[in-house]
């Protein structure tokens, strides 16, 4: 009887509802306060976001307007213009084409640092391999990627995407020469190896051409150095022909070239003045002289063999006065205002609809 009074008795029933209780409102102020502070992150996380995003936005907003102005307005002292040339002094030192490369700017924006990272896609070919390839289309685009930059990683990319398009065109230049009524000798060089002598056909007679000294061709060249870039439409360092193109000195220009190489069977056509410190030939080619060239070390290994020919009219004395004597000078003819030369010249625009978009970490 004692046992059933304890079992029957509701004594403590309310002590275990208000520990129910209290655990409820502890797991439910425990939840509020983690969801809490998450919200409270997440605005924070957001905020630092749409921080980077407009630092971002503002540094490229900046960058492009600048970019383009300078594209557009560019042309350096060889009278080369336009966003490709603008590309290619900033990306390339070097005349072979580059695959990607990329340059870094920094920005101060409200007192931030952004960094933007240029870098550019395509192949930017040196202006002498298009003129191998005229109405060759180059399409080049160059993406800006700003971030925020701090000592931690950026959440924020923004990123745009500028498109330049250039092609190689030709275009027909008149010029105003004074053609000498005599003109210097049509070949001017001297061969270097006996297998070159043994293996080099020449057509051309005797009488037009002159082994020229070292002291003669440096006053040639120095001569040239002297010249306008209208009439000295090539000078380069270093230049090679390979497989079976061909290089051509239009009438009425000069190209200067100091170490020139063919290498395969490329033909040779020269119609104004070629002049060449060292012109080496690996394999067989056929050089067309209907002015003159000028060339101090003419060379090549044991299995090349050359064919020259042409006209062999004389390299004209109003294009380069030192490689003529006296008599030739001053007895010039009429000038003659029908000349035209033809010029490969790479043009080139902005696509200003840029593509743009937001790279999130």
């Amino acid at each position: 009887m004692q046992i059933s009074k304890y079992v029957k008795s509701q004594s403590g029933a309310a002590l275990i509802l208000v520990l129910f209780a209290v655990l409820f409102l502890s797991i439910t102020g425990a939840v509020l306060l983690n969801t809490t502070t998450y919200s409270l992150e997440s605005i924070e996380k957001n905020k630092e976001i749409q921080k980077e995003f407009y630092l971002a936005e503002g540094a490229l907003e900046i960058e492009i307007n600048s970019l383009i102005d300078e594209m557009n307005k560019y042309k350096n002292s060889d009278g080369e213009e336009g966003p490709y040339f603008f590309l290619l002094r900033e990306f390339t030192q070097t005349p072979e084409y580059i695959e990607e490369n990329y340059i870094e700017k920094q920005y101060k924006i409200a007192e931030t640092s952004v960094l933007i990272k240029e870098t550019i896609n395509g192949k930017l070919y040196d202006p002498l391999e298009l003129e191998f390839n005229p109405e060759k289309v180059v399409p080049i685009s160059l993406t800006l990627e700003a971030s925020y930059l701090d000592t931690k990683a950026s959440n924020i990319k923004r990123i745009a995407e500028i498109k330049v398009n250039a092609i190689s065109q030709i275009t027909t230049v008149p010029i105003t020469t004074t053609p000498p009524s005599t003109a210097g000798k049509a070949l001017n060089f001297n061969i270097k190896s006996n297998k070159m002598k043994e293996e080099t056909i020449i057509k051309i007679p005797d009488e037009k051409r002159n082994q020229i000294s070292a002291s003669d061709f440096f006053a040639v060249v120095e001569e040239i150095q002297q010249k306008p870039s209208s009439i000295v439409t090539l000078n380069v360092e270093n230049l090679k022909v390979n497989g079976n193109r061909s290089l051509h000195v239009p009438k009425g220009q000069i190209y200067y070239i100091k170490n020139l190489t063919f290498n395969g069977t490329p033909n040779l056509l020269v119609e104004g003045v070629l002049v060449v410190e060292n012109f080496s030939f690996n394999g067989n080619s056929n050089m067309e002289i209907d002015t003159g060239i000028i060339v101090k070390n003419l060379d090549g290994n044991a299995s090349a063999a050359i064919t020259i020919k042409g006209e062999a009219n004389g390299i004209p004395c109003s294009l380069i006065s030192t490689i003529c004597n006296e008599s030739e000078i001053n007895n010039p003819s009429d000038p003659d205002d029908s000349i035209t030369i033809e010029r490969v010249e790479i043009l080139s625009n902005v696509d200003r609809n840029l593509n743009l978009s937001t790279k999130r970490q």
